[in-house]
Order: structure tokens, then sequence, then C-alpha cells
């Protein structure tokens, strides 16, 4: 099914006053958040401070108990095609284990209806340099070797919207500097982006909007023109 195309009067994700609560316990407040085409948004706080929680939110995997997720105008909980805007990565790698990198990426290029399943899977799977000619199964790989494989699983269908929660986790100095300029590239070509990590000095880097989450909350941001020791020093300040 084709997703829907994007209002030009909405923004491609919009947070509007978005709260969830876990039992009594309110994990995301009142936040508001708006990302465009070609925009990064990094998100980082302490943890439990609600940011992957923001995260799932924002493709749809959580529902709001206040405020709302749209994605395009749309909501993804309730149109399915919506869904085929976003290349998310969570905690999990949504691998399966007994197939390779390649045999992965081809069933995810299925499941997004491709119509080169093996040509968008090879393709996806070099952006981050994962080799497509062993065939090892997945449950072999070192850990930074499937986060590579879940970070081309999320862009097999060329997303509009990129929602990471920790891409650099795992990965060697080289693969770092790689999914850096990766990101950089999403960014040049329109892709709008919204990362949570604690890996400032590399994402720095990049030309990019920051939020401090704070009990659920945006506690303040700025951007990565700001100078990293001067912005660490306000980040200290706000969560001591």
């Amino acid at each position: 099914m084709p997703s829907p195309p994007a209002s030009p009067n909405h923004h491609l994700l919009a947070i509007d006053d978005v709260s969830r609560r876990f039992g009594t316990r309110t994990v995301v407040n009142r936040v508001t958040l708006a990302v465009d085409p070609g925009e990064i948004h990094l998100i980082v706080g302490p943890n439990g401070s609600g940011k992957s929680t923001l995260a799932r939110l924002g493709v749809g995997l959580l529902r709001p108990h206040k405020g709302q997720v749209r994605i395009g105008g749309f909501d993804p909980r309730a149109v399915e095609a919506v869904r085929a805007r976003i290349g998310y990565l969570g905690h999990e790698s949504q691998l399966y284990d007994d197939l390779s990198p390649l045999e992965n990426l081809r069933f995810a290029a299925r499941l997004h209806g491709l119509n080169d399943p093996d040509r968008a899977a090879r393709a996806a799977l070099d952006l981050v340099g994962v080799p497509t000619d062993r065939p090892i199964k997945v449950r072999r790989l070192s850990r930074g070797f499937v986060q590579r494989v879940a970070l081309a699983r999320s862009l097999v269908h060329r997303p509009a919207l990129l929602v990471w929660d920790e891409p650099l986790t795992g990965l060697d100095a080289g693969s770092v500097l790689r999914v850096i300029d990766l990101i950089a590239a999403e960014q040049g070509r329109g892709t709008a982006v919204m990362l949570i990590s604690h890996d400032l000095p590399e994402l720095w880097r990049l030309r990019a909007q920051v939020h401090v989450i704070r009990d659920g909350e945006v506690a303040h941001s700025s951007d990565t023109s700001l100078d990293l020791g001067q912005f660490r020093d306000r980040y200290g300040a706000l969560i001591s």
C-alpha cells in the first residue's frame, strides 16, 4: 500500500503536547517537538528520563495519554501506510537470528513491498559496510555487526523519517564514523532524523538541534553550533 503524501501544511513528525504514563508515573510530560525534512534532532538526557519512550511515541509504537503524534499530518497508529515512511531502530534489532544479514534485509524489503528486494537489501547493507557474500546467521555475529545490520534494516525502504535510539551502540571507531557520515548523507537528501544518544562527541559533528529531556520534559533546547564544552556545562547544571 503506498504511503500517503505529507501535506505541505504539516511537519513530517509533529509531537504536540504529548504525555505518557506507565501506571501512576508520568514518563513523558507535555512534550512538543517538530521535525522537518533535512533536520536532525538529537535527544539527550539521563537514564530513565523518557527518551526511549518519546521515540516509541514518535513512531506510533505507544499511544499517548495526552496530546497527539502526526507523521505528515497522519496518526501513525491509525493509518497503517504511514509506517512505510518511518525507519525505526530501537533497543531490539528486529532481526531473525537464524537468517543471514542478506536474508534478513530481503525479508524486510518484501514486507515493505519493494519491487527488487535483493537489490534493496544489498544497497542497504552496503551503506553500513556489511558484506553480502557471507551467509553467516545473525546469531553468530558480534554485537557491533548486529547493530550495523539493524541500521541497514531501518534504511532498506529509504524512509522519509529516521528515528534511531542509541544507533552507535557496540560500534567500533571506524563504524561510528561511517554511521555519522551516513546520517549526514540522509540529512542531505532531505530525510528527517530523530536520534537518541549519549554519544555527544561523535554526534556533535552533525548539524543538529539538541533537546535535553529531564523527568519526561524538554528542559533545554540548543544546537550543535554551541561549543560542546559549553553544552556539557549547561547539561550538567540541568540534571544535577
